[in-house]
């Protein structure tokens, strides 16, 4: 009889976690993107160009407190590098995911030094918190002032 009992139980075991985890086979619903659009106007004179490594508009999910919040990568949403010496430049992610972004800077790297990212200028409209909605494109505007730089966190 007990050997009858680990027949029946290892025939209907696998019968069990089959019918069980239907649910947990199956890829997560899709989520729909949003995008962010970023009008950028530069004022004051511009640093000098070997003063440049990188350049980028970032938007973050959290609020940094130093350099090293740079770090976190799948918390940022950032673009490509960004022109040198405009005086406006619009910057377009298309596919940013959903929610709330506490923070959104255009900054430079200024040398090899992964940490040598500084703020050169700061979404501040509603607090410098916007949202991000499936669908739709969220628009900020940043004024990057060379000569009145802004504080970073």
């Amino acid at each position: 009889m007990p050997k009858l009992r680990s027949c029946v139980a290892a025939g209907v075991l696998p019968i069990v976690l089959l019918t069980g985890c239907d649910s947990a086979i199956e890829p997560p619903d899709e989520v729909t993107p949003g995008a962010i659009r970023a009008d950028i106007t530069y004022v004051g004179t511009w640093p000098p160009f070997n003063q440049f490594v990188d350049h980028r508009f970032v938007a973050m999910r959290f609020v940094p407190q130093d350099t090293t919040d740079f770090l976190q990568l799948n918390q940022l949403e950032f673009s490509e590098g960004l022109p040198y010496g405009v005086t406006s430049h619009v910057v377009v992610l298309p596919e940013v995911r959903t929610g709330t972004y506490p923070f959104a800077v255009v900054a430079r790297q200024r040398t090899q030094d992964i940490l040598s990212w500084e703020a050169l200028g700061i979404y501040m409209e509603n607090q410098g918190v916007f949202q991000v909605t499936a669908g739709d494109t969220t628009r900020v505007s940043i004024t990057v002032d060379f000569d009145n730089p802004p504080d970073f966190p």
